[in-house]
């Protein structure tokens, strides 16, 4: 059975929260020194610039994006490589099979998670596409962009398994707990380094 949307956004949200804190931490040790060439930041002339600017333009710590880009590709690849699923995906009961119900290939999960983290490290239309691979699940299939190019899909491992019963809140609570957690940190980050 293909997996309900809401349990692939807990899981994606699990799995981002995962990797922010060493994202945070390859930051906070690059971002303690000076600057790579002596000069600092270019600075932004907007929130678009945020969101649709070259993050690598006048940005003496590029590398670091590419960096928490690559972590994030890996991190996807790996777990479904050899498990079919990520730590979020575990917690959520989920896997990512083949369309046709067998196992990823190595391949495919490299498919797979190459289009799923470009939107990371794209220059000026990253947001665009990582907001278009998204709300590709909201078609009739319930399949991201990413697993239609790699042609996968991810089922309901409850649903597969023939398990009765009422709705699990465990994802739910997980998630509002990380949440808890992870807010009141991003929000320290955001007015530390802001």
């Amino acid at each position: 059975m293909i997996a309900a949307r809401r349990h692939r956004f807990g899981a994606s949200l699990i799995d981002t929260l995962i990797l922010t804190v060493p994202g945070v931490a390859i930051r906070a040790v690059a971002l303690s020194g000076p600057a790579p060439d002596g000069g600092e930041q270019a600075a932004g002339s907007g929130w678009l610039d945020l969101w649709f600017a070259n993050p690598y333009a006048g940005n003496p710590f590029w590398y670091l994006d590419v960096a928490v880009a690559v972590m994030w590709l890996l991190y996807l690849w790996i777990c479904h490589a050899y498990w079919g699923q990520t730590i979020g995906k575990r917690l959520c009961r989920l896997r990512v099979v083949r369309a046709d119900g067998n196992p990823l290939t190595p391949s495919q999960a490299g498919v797979r998670s190459v289009v799923s983290a470009a939107g990371t490290a794209m220059p000026y239309v990253g947001l665009l596409f990582s907001l278009v691979d998204g709300l590709w699940i909201f078609g009739p299939s319930k399949r991201c962009l990413h697993d239609v190019v790699a042609g996968t899909v991810v089922v309901d491992l409850k649903a597969v398994a023939g398990e009765t019963g009422g709705r699990s809140g465990r994802p739910l609570v997980l998630t509002i707990g990380l949440l808890v957690i992870a807010l009141p940190f991003a929000w320290f980050l955001w007015i530390a380094w802001g």
